[in-house]
């Protein structure tokens, strides 16, 4: 039975253990429930370790890594931001990526080792076109009537998409391939079947928990490939107790031709983006980066494992990202439809005073610090979003167009202004939670602010 441990007064999580020999540990920030580090041991030697350097405005900056036997020399990866603190530059290792965005959030530009592209939007935010400067084609998006985009390009190829009634994809197509797929009456892909050149290659359904996939099963005979009546179990799956909706997978277990099990241990960064698959003797069996919207990088991958970014499927087939409710493709960094509740997200959005309102946004184009619950709801980087001050504090950006109009002063110099002060009074003082743009909501008293 795992052993979990807590900040002393406090339902903070700073770490846990298992009979098998595993443990994590957690480290926080002493004036915010941020992470400063994160170790993975096993029999009291540590395999892999993540320290985390976060600025005022609670934003992953630095991200430093140790992996691997006898923890080699670090990695440091850094990050920038935005006024609006959306993710404009990010070095990861050798690798450079560099985004620009208008005041809606949607893209400009995208420049990433392998794809370089411009974008131009629509009135309805839609992609209408993207011209990729590496391969020097441009290709265009299409989208049905109720914003669903219908043909779309991910890392594996240009894929056509039909939707049912309730806007959830049920068929990817392309000359050789078509991926079909189906969902119960909570919305959850139970069905998944993959055909290429007119044989079907792939063909499973899956169990659930709430939303938390438990195990999943294979119509196929995996000797002759052909279907069969006899559903054959590929792998089940432990979840995180302590988050029952937006949680992680802690142990997977697999079944082979043979019927042999095996059985896998998950590690985790601030974000719950898989990084590492350790077997039941310790040793890591795969690791895992990712690029800033979710592109996976296995940098070993010996194990059967498609939980990865943000803990969720990753698809290899369609280059896609499952969230329940929605997909998302990380080569362009956002939804392939709009929120299920349309219009009525971007109002809420509106009334908090977060700028970016486009329907198709993912994580307000911030993957290193906050991640997506079921393709719904942002959270932040850390589970309650809770700082320290000393008072109800107010960022005032939004007089900064008239203080440019009525002075001599640039509107980005005001901002500037504002995000000091409110970096100031968010170093110090008592617990409360927090606003998307920082600003202290509920001084004095302990407070979750999980959704923005």
């Amino acid at each position: 039975m795992a052993q979990y441990s807590y900040l002393p007064g406090t339902d903070i999580l700073t770490g846990w253990s298992s009979p098998s020999g595993f443990a994590v540990t957690r480290a926080f920030e002493p004036h915010r429930d941020l992470l400063t580090a994160v170790s993975n041991r096993y029999n009291d030697a540590t395999v892999s370790a993540f320290d985390y350097i976060n600025d005022a405005l609670a934003r992953r900056t630095a991200r430093i890594d140790h992996r691997g036997a006898g923890v080699p020399p670090a990695i440091t990866n850094a990050f920038g931001y935005n006024l609006r603190s959306e993710l404009t530059s990010a070095a990861l290792g050798t690798n450079a990526y560099a985004y620009a965005f208008d005041p809606i959030g949607n893209r400009l530009t995208a420049d990433e080792p392998e794809f370089s592209a411009a974008y131009s939007a629509n009135s309805l935010n839609q992609y209408t076109r993207v011209s990729d400067s590496v391969s020097s084609v441009e290709f265009a998006p299409e989208f049905d009537a109720d914003g669903n985009q219908t043909l779309l390009k991910t890392a594996t190829g240009i894929w056509h998409v039909t939707y049912n009634a309730e806007n959830r994809p049920v068929v990817f197509s392309n000359d050789t391939t078509m991926v079909e797929m189906a969902y119960d009456y909570m919305g959850r892909r139970f069905y998944y079947r993959e055909t290429v050149g007119g044989t079907v290659s792939r063909y499973e359904r899956y169990l659930y928990r709430n939303y938390l996939q438990i195990a999943a099963f294979s119509l196929m005979n995996s000797r002759t490939n052909e279907l069969t009546n006899a559903s054959v179990l590929l792998h089940t799956l432990v979840w995180d107790p302590t988050e029952p909706v937006a949680t992680r997978p802690l142990c997977l277990q697999t079944v082979n031709d043979q019927q042999q099990t095996n059985g896998y241990y998950y590690s985790f960064d601030q974000v719950k983006n898989v990084t590492e698959l350790f077997d039941g003797v310790g040793q890591i069996v795969a690791t895992y980066d990712y690029a800033p919207f979710g592109a996976v990088f296995p940098i070993s991958d010996q194990a059967v494992n498609v939980f990865t970014f943000s803990s969720e499927v990753s698809d290899c087939v369609l280059g896609l990202n499952y969230y329940n409710y929605r997909h998302l493709n990380s080569q362009d960094g956002r939804w392939i439809n709009g929120d299920p509740i349309e219009e009525k997200g971007s109002q809420q959005l509106i009334q908090k005073k977060v700028l970016n309102v486009s329907q198709y946004l993912f994580v307000s184009n911030d993957g290193m610090s906050t991640f997506d619950a079921l393709g719904l709801t942002e959270k932040p980087n850390s589970r309650e979003g809770r700082v320290r001050c000393t008072h109800k504090c107010q960022l005032q950006t939004e007089g900064c167009d008239m203080v440019s109009i009525l002075t001599s002063v640039p509107k980005e110099c005001c901002e500037e202004h504002e995000y000091t002060h409110l970096a100031d009074i968010m170093l110090e003082g008592d617990w409360c939670s927090y606003d998307k743009n920082g600003c202290c909501v509920g001084a004095g008293e302990y407070a979750n602010s999980a959704s923005y």
